[in-house]
């Protein structure tokens, strides 16, 4: 589900292109719980990217009016535990 959702596009440019941009909760879905950061709660996303709506062949998708070419970021908590930095540098020095 998006929380927010913005799109900026222009029509003054040969490639016709903009970007996206929205928060996203993620709420169901086969794949939620790859998706939640270990806590069993839902992490919030960023979705973010370029777009564009010029349909010339090799740049437009057939059937789709955009392609997107973006990412989504995940905001979940990283665990971690406390080390001292001896601790860690003895990781590295075997």
């Amino acid at each position: 589900m998006f929380t927010s959702f913005y799109v900026q596009t222009n029509n003054f440019t040969q490639s016709q292109s903009g970007n996206m941009e929205g928060n996203i909760i993620w709420n169901g879905g086969s794949l939620l719980p790859i998706l939640n950061g270990g806590s069993g709660q839902a992490c919030p996303g960023l979705f973010t990217g370029g777009i564009t709506w010029n349909t010339a062949p090799g740049v437009g998708i057939p059937g789709y009016a955009f392609r997107h070419d973006g990412k989504i970021d995940l905001n979940c908590p990283t665990p971690s535990s406390s080390k001292t930095w001896g601790q860690i540098k003895s990781k590295y020095r075997d």
